[in-house]
């Protein structure tokens, strides 16, 4: 083996193996911010003490006399995806650029089943 074939095998292999790493490190650790939207359920209670003197339906919603007992509450929160998850994710039709340029999960709770189309 000449030494030009040797250096030629060497750069092809040392690009090869970089390639490979690049990809591994793309996969694997790479991610990007995507907004989700998460429901937060807190459950409602009133202090000891308060309301002993009122009737329930003072703390009931308007139209009911049912006193709340939790509430649920949407929050937007930004969470990294990894790139495999986000092409699963755009493959399913739920991913989409935001008006401001950001990601954005298009459904909350359950993944859609399959791709739209």
């Amino acid at each position: 083996m000449t030494r030009e074939a040797f250096r030629r095998m060497a750069c092809a292999s040392l690009a090869a193996i970089a390639g490979l790493g690049l990809t591994v490190f793309g996969a694997g650790w790479h991610t990007h911010p995507v907004m989700v939207q998460k429901e937060i359920k807190e459950k409602l209670s009133l202090p000891p003490g308060m309301g002993e003197d009122r009737p329930a339906s003072f703390f009931s919603v308007p139209g009911t006399d049912a006193i709340p007992q939790e509430i649920v509450r949407r929050e937007t929160v930004t969470l990294p995806k990894s790139e495999p998850e986000m092409v699963l994710e755009a493959t399913r039709g739920g991913l989409e650029l935001a008006e401001d340029g950001r990601l954005r999960l298009t459904y909350s709770g359950a993944p859609p089943a399959r791709c739209p189309t």
